[in-house]
């Protein structure tokens, strides 16, 4: 087993095992890179891209159930006026009734981001509240 498969024996006092506060560390100190790429723009918006990607998958997919009929979808980062678009989709039928829903697409990334966070921290949705032995 590597290094960190050695740390899980490692508590904190507030009950996080070693793995999980690797995994914590880790997330910290990408957080602090991502704050410290904003002053490159490019190198920021490689370190996005997935994101992006996501972001705007989103909105093509919803696009596409709720008939708003996407036609195109970038994820290229471009200049526009005084800032930058990190990713577009374009719509064709863009109505009342479905722009709510497309707009808020992302949204829907939300739980699975929330479970991924609790899965490498070594639990569930259902255990997030119980104490471990």
């Amino acid at each position: 087993m590597g290094y960190l498969g050695r740390m899980d024996h490692i508590q904190a006092p507030s009950g996080i095992h070693g793995l999980q506060l690797a995994f914590l560390a880790g997330f910290a100190a990408m957080l602090w890179l991502l704050n410290q790429a904003r002053r490159s723009f490019w190198l920021f918006s490689l370190l996005v891209l997935p994101g992006t990607f996501c972001h705007e998958l989103c909105h093509w997919i919803l696009g596409h159930l709720l008939g708003g009929r996407p036609t195109h979808f970038s994820i290229l980062p471009k200049r526009e006026g005084r800032g930058w678009v990190l990713g577009s989709v374009g719509l064709a039928n863009l109505r009342w009734y479905n722009a709510f829903f497309i707009g808020l697409a992302p949204l829907l990334l939300l739980p699975l981001a929330y479970g991924l966070l609790l899965w490498r921290l070594g639990g569930t949705p259902a255990s997030a509240g119980r104490k471990r032995a």
